[in-house]
């Protein structure tokens, strides 16, 4: 969310492994599920589900995990009644 990107996050998290650190996402789970689960040394998705009301679906948590989506891409669509609702 601040590192600049997932190419950015990808470069931080290669840069942790290096040091044999883990990578704990903070915020956004509906975009880490997918970047911590890509890298080795993804360790937890930081799990505040405060956007999710701005997708159609999200990842949901079973038994203590996110369920990886399997849609292209992120697998995000964006609710355009709840962007309308919440619009500012």
């Amino acid at each position: 969310m601040r590192v600049g990107g997932i190419t950015q996050w990808l470069k931080v998290a290669g840069m942790a492994e290096a040091f044999n650190l883990p990578i704990v996402s903070h915020l956004i789970p509906e975009v880490h599920v997918h970047l911590i689960g890509a890298v080795p040394n993804g360790l937890t998705v930081e799990y505040m589900p405060w956007l999710g009301r701005l997708f159609q679906e999200v990842p949901t948590p079973k038994d203590g995990h996110l369920v990886m989506p399997t849609k292209p891409g992120l697998g995000l669509a964006f609710d355009r009644d709840a962007i309308k609702k919440f619009k500012a």
